[in-house]
């Protein structure tokens, strides 16, 4: 919290001077001349006091500053779930237009050349045109323990992702080494040894509409 700072006005004693002079009056006698009577003259005299100080000016205090709560995480993990791997090599359906909060449609390739299709209404190659997922869709491992890749979505089960609106939104992976529970039999799954512990980011470029089960990727 920040300092309250109060600020005082300096009050500075003046000094007033009050001076007080009486002069006496001459008196003259009315029946005869007379001699003057020199008027009595009172000296002045001088007296100094000094004024009462000027209470201070304050201002009230500024109320220390509320410390800002900290910011709530945007995001939650969602325990329990898994992965699995695929390639089909057909159209991603984040590349067909209008796929979630993007400013372009995922980019599919040219089969044959892998070239970087700009029509984002090419046919799939499953379905007689040229369109394919991009070779480039490889994960890559950015260091021991972080990795990079694409992913379709699988938008069954209770892991929050729904589809379509899911096109481009990317998500943290991280491998635990806990089983999934199986009713009557034994826990089975839990990431490989060498998985434990690390981390991948994935960015989601197909939904898999027809895919059911507990796995989020």
């Amino acid at each position: 919290a920040g300092a309250s700072t109060t600020v005082t006005a300096a009050a500075t004693p003046v000094a007033s001077t009050t001076v007080a002079a009486t002069t006496g009056a001459a008196t003259t006698a009315a029946t005869k001349p007379a001699a003057t009577t020199p008027a009595a003259t009172t000296t002045p005299s001088t007296t100094t006091t000094a004024a009462s100080p000027t209470p201070s000016s304050t201002t009230s205090p500024s109320p220390a500053p509320t410390p800002s709560p900290a910011p709530t995480p945007d995001h939650t993990w969602t325990r329990g779930t898994w992965t699995t791997g695929y390639w089909d090599c057909c159209k991603p359906s984040c590349s067909w237009p209008n796929k979630g909060n993007v400013d372009h449609p995922i980019k599919s390739c040219e089969a044959g050349t892998n070239f970087p299709l700009d029509n984002p209404n090419e046919p799939s190659v499953c379905d007689g045109g040229k369109a394919v997922s991009c070779t480039n869709n490889q994960p890559v491992a950015h260091s021991h323990n972080l990795s990079f890749g694409f992913a379709a979505a699988a938008v069954s089960g209770d892991h929050g992702i729904h589809g379509d609106d899911n096109c481009g939104q990317c998500f943290e992976l991280r491998f635990v080494k806990r089983g999934h529970p199986n009713g009557q039999w034994p826990d089975w799954g839990g990431a490989h040894p060498q998985l434990v512990g690390k981390t991948m980011v994935i960015q989601v470029t197909n939904i898999g509409f027809d895919v059911s089960g507990e796995h989020s990727f």
